[in-house]
């Protein structure tokens, strides 16, 4: 496949909500053919929990916009979905963000009934793999998804490395993914690059031999010499590499 697909535009466009002066986008992209036989497959873009929505100027659909469009060639319906940047104010942490992520899927699966729920995948990058991590392990069925991909998450180190996005919540100890397995989960499949040096990639062996102890469904993809941001298209790594990748996470949920 050529790399045509990234001209793509949206075909739906929707607000999912409007919060401290912001308009929260939904980007959509359909596939050919019949929509309602079709998988839902949403993205959720990294960036450190910053390079997100700071001002309602037109949304480019953020660091996984072409890897929704890649899927929506792919026969999938592929969401991108947005969030507050913690620059908005210094009163936002992590939780604000899981907050609008959650509001995005709760507006997805009761306004937009074109799309199928019952298998949907999301799939995370960096600070958006750990929000794809944290629904996956969530308790609450309605937002929980059927399977889950986590591309170099950011899992631990929130008390240090990663927390100015931990500030003032109220329970930091439940905001550790590796805390809060419990009996509900979704399939996971962890993809991390072995010389990614932005996250540490034994917190995600850690939290993969985690799933499995507790009996839970996880693999894990190491990315020989990947580094981070390497399933991103446009970035560090080639079409084709960051293809193989796609093509990976399409086998996982094909199963």
């Amino acid at each position: 496949m050529d790399s045509c697909f990234k001209t793509r535009k949206a075909d739906i466009e929707i607000t999912y909500k409007r919060v401290t002066g912001l308009n929260l986008p939904i980007h959509i992209f359909l596939p050919d053919g019949d929509i309602h036989k079709a998988r839902t497959v949403l993205f959720i873009h990294g960036g450190g929990w910053t390079d997100a929505i700071q001002d309602n100027t037109e949304w480019d659909g953020g660091w996984m916009a072409n890897n929704a469009k890649f899927f929506a060639e792919r026969g999938f319906v592929a969401v991108a979905i947005s969030y507050r940047s913690l620059l908005v104010s210094s009163d936002l942490n992590v939780e604000d963000i899981l907050k609008d992520c959650i509001d995005a899927i709760l507006y997805i699966k009761y306004h937009l009934k074109f799309m199928e729920f019952n298998n949907i995948t999301y799939v995370g990058e960096s600070a958006g793999g750990y929000i794809a991590t944290m629904l996956g392990l969530s308790q609450n069925d309605v937002v929980r998804p059927e399977f889950a991909v986590a591309i170099n998450p950011v899992l631990d180190s929130i008390e240090d490395k990663w927390n100015y996005g931990f500030k003032n919540c109220r329970n930091i100890y439940k905001l550790i993914p590796k805390n809060i397995v419990d009996k509900k989960c979704s399939r996971f499949l962890f993809i991390h690059g072995t010389e990614d040096e932005t996250v540490n990639i034994e917190d995600t062996r850690n939290m993969h031999k985690t799933l499995l102890k507790s009996g839970h469904s996880s693999e894990l993809i190491e990315v020989p010499s990947g580094k981070h941001g390497f399933a991103l298209y446009d970035y560090i790594n080639s079409d084709i590499n960051v293809t193989n990748i796609m093509n990976d996470i399409i086998d996982f949920i094909s199963v």
